[in-house]
């Protein structure tokens, strides 16, 4: 149904990762998980309004694929909903600019549901706000996987978050690629018209596959998750023509694949 309606995948975050793996929606995002029993802080919180926040996300979030991109009244409405179960909302300042920024939940334990910020002072300063506020407590944060900063902490892991199935394989290639050069063969076992032998404009070809994947691995490499060579190495892609192959590294390369949404 959501292939007839011209949408081009679906993303989403099951509490059991491999859930969806035979319907072909595969990992497409990393996300960094860090606990502290007993969180202590010393840096005062600072609040930030809605519209801030936006203007920062909208420009830090360009740096992952994977996540998503809201409109101003759709990332209101999602604010809303934290709001409506008691999120609350931190930002860290330096020279009077926004260089990062939490989302968290204080109930009996914190829980930072997103916590974003541009560099390595910033989430240092960020997560130090979060032990304050915990003030003892357990706290909970999902990081990007590549903050790059070391966290004193009681378990610290990064796993895959967010799958993604194409839903509409023509839709994609064409609003994400649109190049009309290679010849792309793609098994899809669920939806039928996502078989078959693709140019990267999303159209039909008769020439000759240069390489052969199944439609979630192919996902994987449009958005960067694993490269050509790593799905190559895994034995998931079957390479025809190694100038090709060459060619589709440098046209998807291995991105920074980071997703907050749970919906």
């Amino acid at each position: 149904h959501i292939a007839s309606l011209d949408i081009p995948l679906t993303v989403h975050t099951p509490a059991n990762h491999p859930t969806f793996f035979s319907k072909g929606h595969l990992s497409a995002t990393n996300t960094r998980f860090v606990t502290i029993n007993s969180a202590v802080g010393y840096t005062e919180p600072e609040n930030i309004r809605p519209d801030e926040l936006y203007k920062f996300y909208s420009t830090v979030c360009t740096k992952y694929s994977g996540i998503i991109s809201r409109s101003y009244p759709d990332f209101l409405f999602k604010l809303k909903d934290y709001e409506s179960t008691g999120g609350k909302y931190i930002a860290v300042r330096i020279n009077g600019m926004v260089t990062g920024y939490a989302v968290y939940f204080d109930y009996y334990e914190v829980l930072a549901e997103e916590v974003l910020a541009i560099d390595s002072e910033s989430y240092e300063k960020l997560v130090d706000m979060l032990k304050t506020i915990s003030n003892g407590r357990k706290l909970s944060m999902k990081l990007p996987p590549d903050i790059g900063i070391e966290i004193v902490a009681d378990s610290d892991e990064t796993k895959p978050k967010g799958v993604a199935g194409i839903a509409s394989l023509e839709t994609l290639l064409r609003m994400a690629v649109g190049i009309d050069d290679f010849a792309v063969e793609v098994q899809d076992r669920i939806v039928e018209q996502n078989n078959g032998v693709f140019n990267l404009s999303g159209g039909k070809t008769t020439k000759s596959p240069q390489i052969c994947l199944s439609v979630g691995h192919l996902m994987q490499l449009i958005e960067g998750y694993k490269s050509i060579e790593e799905l190559r190495e895994e034995g998931v892609v079957h390479i025809r023509d190694d100038n090709a192959m060459r060619e589709l590294s440098k046209l998807f390369p291995k991105q920074n694949c980071f997703i907050f949404d749970e919906y």
